[in-house]
């Protein structure tokens, strides 16, 4: 029987390994700049093709990418509420060109079926190979639904399972001019939790709609202020 300090330090080694292999992969990611063609917005032009300039001199208003990291389940959610407040906080928004989701159960879901029920494209970001095994019942059924409807991102994965969702968390986050964070406020209890992508993404200034559905609160983290 391994004692718990070895099993300590062969889970702080497998967490630096996958740190290095992000590191490593990053700029691939970085570079493969969800190249799908979008529905709907076919005719839109890349991101790239924007004077460099354009943001500060006030020339366009590039469209938006929006990405979603929320609970899967908690006692105490209304659901209900949380597809309210994701849809008003959407409808604020202009020009969202895609809406950036893994479609787990919960709030992955909901957000997804948000983006799609106000005409917005979906990209699915798949995390690991054989990501269906996760889904059961309902859940297999919705995400089966949701992933015709969607354009598919495939990381490609093929470490420990939850250092691929983190992975996937990551991915979302960069990708994302803003991120909708369903989430209780505590600290995460697994690793690459919500609270863990919330924290990456605070590291990178992106702007934050954190949507607690416990109280039921909506708070708005503006880039400059996430230090």
């Amino acid at each position: 029987m391994k004692s718990p300090i070895g099993e300590n330090d062969a889970l702080e080694r497998d967490h630096l390994a996958v740190e290095q292999e992000f590191a490593a992969d990053d700029q691939r990611l970085r570079q493969r700049r969800l190249d799908v063609t979008l529905a709907g917005a076919k005719n839109f032009p890349a991101r790239s093709s924007y004077p460099s300039n354009c943001i500060l001199s006030g020339c366009i208003n590039p469209a938006m990418q929006v990405g979603i990291t929320g609970h899967q389940e908690r006692h105490g959610i209304d659901w209900r509420w949380v597809e309210t407040a994701l849809e008003t906080e959407i409808r604020k928004l202009s020009d969202v060109q895609a809406a950036l989701s893994s479609l787990a159960k919960g709030a992955d879901q909901l957000f997804a079926n948000v983006a799609i029920s106000l005409g917005i494209p979906v990209i699915a970001v798949i995390p690991v190979e054989r990501y269906e095994r996760f889904f059961h019942g309902p859940d297999r059924a919705e995400y089966d639904r949701l992933l015709q409807k969607s354009e598919v991102k495939e990381l490609g994965w093929r470490g420990d399972d939850q250092s691929g969702f983190f992975l996937a968390g990551k991915f979302i986050v960069e990708e994302s001019d803003l991120l909708f964070a369903v989430w209780d406020g505590e600290k995460s209890k697994g690793f690459g939790g919500t609270a863990d992508v919330v924290d990456y993404a605070k590291q990178l200034s992106k702007r934050v709609i954190h949507l607690n559905p416990i109280l039921q609160s909506v708070q708005v983290w503006t880039g400059e202020k996430n230090g």
